[in-house]
């Protein structure tokens, strides 16, 4: 089941979850050599009608199939989706196919059916271990050429359960109601700067393989503790 009410915003200084972006731009971000597997998604609330929200998504293979990979907390406000890639590649009618609610993981295919092979995938790399440098790919602040922002695996907390580090207030109960990501899922945290509209982009190793997924911060990602969903935890759903 993926029921709509887990998904409603979260608002609150200390913990955002990435999901409105303002474009701006973002002097901490550096310029990446063009990723074509990497997509920026545009989400229309379907609520309010009159709002639309931007992520990062980014291609992988699940259970046999293409698709782009991004954050479920964004996807769930609208039916279907448009992206595109940093070669303009433009995919329009993108629907919402598997979900992994506890960890705030979305899958994306192309009108149901899964992108053409030529498009190329991701390869999942080894989970991080503590200080190991990292990079986050994508579109922060919705700017309209691929960023990228180092990351460091934190060195005094590599991985923990998400609710053991975030700061015991109204966010963390709205957290517990909503259960994406569930306060029990273990994430990573690292050190960077994880901005807005890095929410659903792949995190990788020096190697260029994913090993995570860019989720949230603390005070919007303008501090330096954020956490990233390991890849390799991640359990699918078909989405209902």
């Amino acid at each position: 089941m993926c029921p709509r009410h887990l998904f409603g915003r979260t608002r609150g200084l200390f913990v955002v979850l990435f999901l409105m972006v303002i474009p701006q731009t973002t002097q901490a971000a550096q310029s990446a050599d063009l990723e074509p597997r990497v997509f920026s998604i545009t989400a229309p609330d379907n609520v309010l009608g009159n709002r639309v929200y931007y992520l990062t998504g980014f291609l992988y293979e699940v259970d046999g199939e293409l698709g782009l990979v991004t954050a479920l907390h964004g996807i769930a406000r609208g039916s279907t989706y448009s992206a595109e890639n940093a070669t303009h590649n433009v995919l329009n009618g993108l629907t919402l196919a598997k979900v992994d609610v506890p960890n705030d993981a979305a899958f994306l295919l192309l009108n149901g059916a899964p992108l053409p092979r030529e498009y190329g995938a991701f390869t999942k790399g080894q989970f991080p271990s503590s200080g190991q440098h990292l990079r986050v790919i994508g579109y922060p602040q919705h700017v309209p050429s691929q960023r990228y922002h180092p990351l460091d695996v934190a060195s005094d907390r590599a991985h923990s359960p998400l609710g053991d580090q975030i700061p015991h207030l109204d966010q963390y109960t709205r957290f517990s109601a909503r259960n994406s990501p569930d306060l029990k899922s273990e994430v990573i945290w690292v050190t960077g700067r994880l901005q807005a509209g890095y929410s659903g982009a792949p995190v990788v190793d020096l190697r260029g393989n994913v090993v995570g997924i860019g989720n949230g911060g603390l005070q919007g990602g303008t501090v330096d503790i954020n956490w990233i969903i390991p890849i390799g935890n991640l359990h699918w759903s078909p989405a209902r």
